[in-house]
């Protein structure tokens, strides 16, 4: 089946009818006049049987076609709108996917199709997948001015809050990558008038984030913080302060309490008041949940000193001592609650009882942190494929073995705070073995070919017999799912510090400034003038090749 779904009930498309046999060639000359005029048929029509193979073959085709249309996202041709509005009632009645794809096409400036549009919502909400309502919400904040003068600001809530409603479908790990478009969503149809729409929206992410799960508290975390970095922006401060007290106001007292600590917390290291955030004063009696950890896992204050370094820009590094609740890990399902998924690896939690937390301040913080979650929410997807899961399963591992994202949570405006990779080595560090002798900006801008073998050698020195062909599998898993991550999202400035390599075998990206694309001029033109291009992906494919592929057999030539 089609990732849109059949657009009839299944037991009236046959085999026969999918794949018709070849046309002869004088039949075949017909097909596209064919075609033409089979699109003046209502849907219903496109399923009637035919004795002519040349109908059918033209029937065929354009049911296949509508199959595409339904999920493409680029806008349609005046010809394909001219079908496709005829037809939207029909299509909507069969199959509610086509909602999202409706509302994606929409001219709000044209009252008729608006109207259609909301009509098919009001009508057919209940059936709405949660992934095309979050769909439609995501238009709908950012055609909310016009769509609230042609719909009128009623309506545009009234739509709104039958999209939200469906959003409960949604497992809170999805919902955590999707934060920050609902959020913004929302924000947008309060400010053109559809108040009632921004309520039903945080009204949904509430209910969800006050269930009692992990994974519900690590939406709560997150939602706290979303929240608290808008109150400080102008326009958001309003509504942004009643969501951030009502969401208080309506979890458990403790969860609460584990809150305020992690705001207070928080805000004295930002200031700098280091002494104030360590073990001491906190420990096991005051312990806190950090939103980029686990839900699993408490913060019990800072140890040691802060690593600092000289860049404005670049992050404060602290290690916590951590307490981890004593929960048994569930079977990987991937869209279930991700961070609370424990790997299987023991580098942190059984040898060091620490770990490490970022703190940033940089003005492209935001942009960095949508395009974190976007490859979040990728993630979760490319790891719902069947096949995916049985290999990962074979291997002996975890959907948490293999992520390779990390979480980045704004704490205020130009603040943010990242999830530490424990047991990282940026490939920099890794191919020259440790030395950081050598310049950092020829690190940066001079690409070295890759000494073949290197991550094999790496992750050899790093795990024994028996953890090595773990390691191997969790590299292969990551270097794929990066690829596949980095190559959608269009991530740039890609050398040998935006790497990372853990000790266990987890390949991730990090620093997303560039990304979808859009690149600073001065960084483009320092790589054309030191190298006349941009740079080229650093790691070779026999590299990778080298070292997960003799250990665990694959053929992947």
């Amino acid at each position: 089946m089609s990732l849109c779904g059949a657009l009839l009930p299944s037991e009236q498309r046959t085999d026969s009818e999918s794949i018709p046999p070849p046309l002869q060639t004088p039949e075949a000359a017909f097909l596209p006049s064919e075609v033409l005029s089979l699109r003046k048929l209502p849907l219903a029509g496109l399923y009637e049987v035919e004795d002519s193979a040349l109908r059918r073959s033209a029937k065929a085709l354009l049911l296949r076609f509508l199959e595409q249309l339904c999920v493409r996202l680029r806008p349609w041709t005046e010809s394909e709108r001219e079908w496709l509005w005829g037809l939207a009632r029909d299509l909507v009645g069969n199959d509610a996917r086509w909602l999202a794809q409706f509302f994606r096409q929409v001219n709000w400036d044209c009252r008729d199709e608006a109207k259609v549009c909301v009509e098919l919502l009001e009508r057919h909400h209940e059936a709405l997948p949660g992934r095309e309502a979050l769909q439609i919400l995501g238009g709908l904040g950012r055609s909310a001015e016009q769509a609230a003068l042609t719909l009128g600001e009623r309506r545009l809530g009234l739509a709104a809050k039958y999209a939200a409603q469906r959003l409960q479908e949604l497992s809170c790990a999805e919902l955590c990558c999707c934060l920050e478009l609902l959020l913004d969503a929302g924000h947008e149809l309060g400010s053109a008038g559809a108040t009632g729409g921004r309520r039903a929206i945080f009204g949904a992410l509430l209910e969800t984030a006050r269930g009692k799960t992990p994974a519900a508290a690590g939406l709560c975390n997150e939602l706290f913080w979303a929240l608290e970095a808008r109150v400080g922006h102008a326009g958001e401060e309003d509504w942004a302060s009643v969501a951030l007290q009502e969401l208080l106001q309506h979890i458990s007292s403790e969860r609460e309490l584990g809150l305020l600590r992690q705001h207070t917390w928080v805000r004295q290291m930002e200031r700098g008041n280091y002494e104030s955030c360590k073990v001491d004063p906190w420990g096991e009696s005051r312990k806190f949940p950090l939103a980029v950890w686990p839900p699993y896992r408490s913060c019990l204050g800072v140890e040691g000193l802060p690593r600092k370094t000289d860049s404005k820009s670049a992050p404060v590094i602290v290690r916590c001592r951590f307490h981890d609740e004593a929960t048994t890990s569930p079977a990987p399902n991937p869209r279930g609650p991700i961070s609370a998924i424990r790997p299987s690896s023991k580098e942190v939690s059984e040898r060091r009882k620490s770990s490490g937390v970022l703190l940033k301040r940089d003005v492209g913080m935001h942009r960095e942190q949508q395009v974190g979650q976007t490859l979040r929410l990728l993630e979760v997807l490319i790891w719902e494929d069947p096949e995916l899961q049985t290999l990962l399963r074979k291997s002996g591992l975890v959907f948490e073995d293999v992520r390779a994202t990390y979480t980045i949570v704004m704490t205020g405006h130009g603040t943010a705070m990242l999830e530490y990779i424990d047991g990282a080595r940026t490939l920099r560090e890794v191919r020259s073995g440790g030395d950081s002798s050598a310049s950092a900006l020829g690190t940066r801008l001079l690409f070295s070919p890759g000494e073949r073998g290197t991550l094999f050698t790496f992750l050899r020195q790093h795990n024994n017999k028996q953890d090595l062909p773990k390691a191997l599998a969790r590299l292969a898993f990551t270097a794929a799912v990066s690829a596949v991550l980095s190559f959608v999202a269009g991530l740039g400035d890609r050398h040998h510090e935006n790497f990372m390599v853990t000790v266990d075998g987890r390949l991730v990206h990090v620093d997303f400034g560039y990304a979808l694309g859009r690149e600073p001029l001065d960084s483009v033109l320092i790589h054309i003038a030191v190298q006349g291009g941009r740079p080229a992906t650093t790691i070779q494919y026999e590299e990778l090749y080298e070292a997960p592929v003799p250990m665990l057999g694959y053929s992947w030539v």
